[in-house]
């Protein structure tokens, strides 16, 4: 009679399957609901799906796996609850990035299309994330597995979103935010990773009204003097005592601002005075609402400079607009002096540059009645820390607390519960399943505030794929195909001829506008064709920054997308008129 050998080595792969599956199939992971057992209970803090797991979510599992089962063993009704998370930028930083890799621009995506992209990512690493939990040997309760994403975790979402806001405690207000240009979404201060950079600190002259003095002000970003709506100095400094209350002509500009005294002022920082820019700082911020100053936004989501600065510094990079900012002022001989200067700097976490504080329209939930009761669960002992001295941390947290920032302008992610009216915006309607008549109102994305119709832009490529028209009047005739354009012909030549062409189709911009929006009930939507030369008809040129846009947002379709369709009814872009044509440019 043979004995059997024992391997020599410890064959971890065959055995550790072996047993999880003897585990796995005596349901020993699984919790009774209806147990009399006293119970124990762990959520996984799930990890998210932007790629797969690290040592450190080894040991962080680890650790959960040894209590949940050393309760278990100890005869108590266990209970740890697997799970992912989406983790919204996070998650979407890296579907971009790995769109960026196969030659894909977001930008090129329509919305559906994009988040095709981004499920099909959370599948592949969603099930990596799990597949190592299993592989590690982690007792989960595998029949309760959860993702944030799920269907009835965003229902739960949207419903306590509703609730809140019922209740009071959500709002939407204009208020500084910290702002990831690359993303160009709000991020939270955790997402804000601060280095100290070597710069310089400009001295910058401030003519005042009236006089032949200066006031010097200094500064590390130049370029937001753009944006400044006063000059602060302490009213405690005897230096400027005399000059509060006075104007200042504010150098580049053709605006006057007021020198305000303010204790938030260090007198020893600079020369005393500073610029106040209540749009782009946070300190700044808080000073223009104690002196009602005005709020100037110079910046737009890309941070480049926008159109509330002098027409030469539009369009700009912040660097770009800092360089000649600097050499203006020079020119000027308002430049007194640069000095080396170490700074620190808040930069995105994903986007890896420098934040900008962006004065944007963001959803806050209320945190004074919500942190209350959080405080009272510690300080009665109901809920304890280890180690002890995180309680402390815990404290200083909930009595600093500020309103939280719940929006993003992103794609993937939960969905915010509100509708907007169509024709009055300032209107709005929350609730999980919508207004009763949905025709009348605009379903914004919680992520990117951006107003669409679901469908209606899958329906316009339906139509454009297919060749179909539908026109407005059955009886009128479609357009005829404008004919090339004369090299002699001007643009009033061209969009006369285009206008009397289109007299014959009978309809306006407006019917047309009409027919668009009430598609959804209709079942039906005019082609962009007919759309673009109505309006055409009745406008001249399509404007590029107004009819573009608001076509855009009425289909839910990309720049990108919208510029395909353009081309595909004969429309081109003149980059130096702004305008859309009927002609290529030659």
């Amino acid at each position: 009679m043979s004995t059997a050998q024992l391997d020599t080595k410890y064959n971890w792969n065959t055995l550790e399957k072996k047993w999880y599956s003897y585990w796995l199939s005596k349901n020993y992971f699984h919790a009774n609901e209806n147990s009399s057992k006293e119970t124990f209970t762990i959520v996984i803090p799930p990890p998210n799906v932007t790629g797969k797991l690290t040592m450190g979510h080894v040991l962080n599992n680890t650790i959960q796996d040894i209590l949940i089962r050393k309760a278990r063993m100890e005869g108590k009704n266990t209970c740890w609850i697997p799970g992912t998370d989406h983790a919204s930028i996070a998650t979407e930083a890296k579907v971009v990035s790995m769109l960026k890799e196969k030659g894909i621009d977001k930008n090129d995506l329509t919305r559906e299309e994009f988040l095709n992209h981004a499920w099909e990512w959370k599948d592949k690493y969603g099930g990596i994330i799990i597949k190592q939990l299993k592989t590690l040997g982690c007792s989960c309760d595998w029949d309760r597995e959860r993702f944030t994403m799920d269907e009835e975790y965003s229902k739960a979402v949207m419903h306590a979103f509703v609730e809140l806001y019922r209740k009071e405690l959500i709002y939407k207000g204009k208020r500084l935010v910290n702002w990831c240009p690359v993303s160009k979404s709000a991020i939270s201060d955790e997402e804000v990773i601060h280095q100290e950079k070597n710069g310089k600190l400009w001295y910058l002259k401030y003519p005042l009204v009236g006089h032949e003095e200066n006031l010097v002000v200094a500064t590390t970003r130049p370029e937001t003097m753009l944006g400044d709506t006063a000059v602060a100095v302490n009213p405690k400094d005897e230096r400027f005592k005399d000059y509060i209350g006075k104007k200042i002509k504010l150098p580049l500009t053709e605006r006057e601002i007021p020198i305000i005294s303010d204790e938030f002022v260090n007198i020893e920082f600079g020369t005393g005075c500073v610029k106040v820019t209540p749009a782009h700082d946070p300190n700044d911020f808080e000073m223009g609402q104690r002196h009602n100053l005005k709020f100037i936004n110079i910046m737009n989501d890309d941070a480049t400079l926008n159109e509330n600065v002098p027409k030469k510094f539009q369009k700009l990079s912040r660097e770009e607009a800092r360089k000649l900012v600097v050499a203006e002022m020079e020119s000027l001989n308002l430049l007194d002096k640069i000095e080396d200067y170490t700074n620190n700097i808040g930069f995105s976490e994903r986007g890896g540059v420098p934040i900008e504080y962006y004065l944007s329209d963001q959803w806050y939930l209320k945190m004074d009645d919500l942190a209350k009761p959080a405080m009272d669960v510690i300080k009665s002992k109901k809920i304890n820390f280890h180690p002890e001295h995180w309680t402390k941390t815990y404290s200083h947290w909930m009595e600093n607390i500020k309103d939280w920032c719940i929006s993003r302008q992103l794609v993937w992610g939960h969905q915010i519960p509100v509708w907007y009216n169509k024709k009055n915006p300032e209107s709005i309607h929350v609730s999980i399943d919508g207004p009763d008549d949905p025709e009348n109102w605009s379903f914004i994305c919680w992520e990117c505030e951006t107003p669409f119709s679901p469908g209606l832009s899958l329906a316009v490529d339906h139509i454009m794929e297919n060749g179909g028209r539908i026109v407005i009047d059955p009886d009128a005739r479609p357009r005829n195909p404008v004919p090339p354009k004369p090299a002699s012909q001007d643009f009033a030549t061209i969009n006369q001829l285009v206008q009397d062409e289109l007299k014959q189709t009978g309809a306006d911009a407006d019917t047309m506008t009409q027919a668009a929006e009430q598609s959804a009930l209709t079942s039906g939507l005019m082609s962009i064709d007919d759309w673009i030369d109505q309006t055409l008809a009745a406008k001249g040129y399509i404007q590029a920054q107004e009819d573009r846009e608001d076509f855009i947002l009425r289909t839910g379709a990309g720049a990108t997308k919208f510029n395909k369709w353009m081309k595909k009814a004969g429309l081109y872009f003149n980059k130096q008129t702004g305008r859309w044509s009927r002609w290529q440019d030659r």
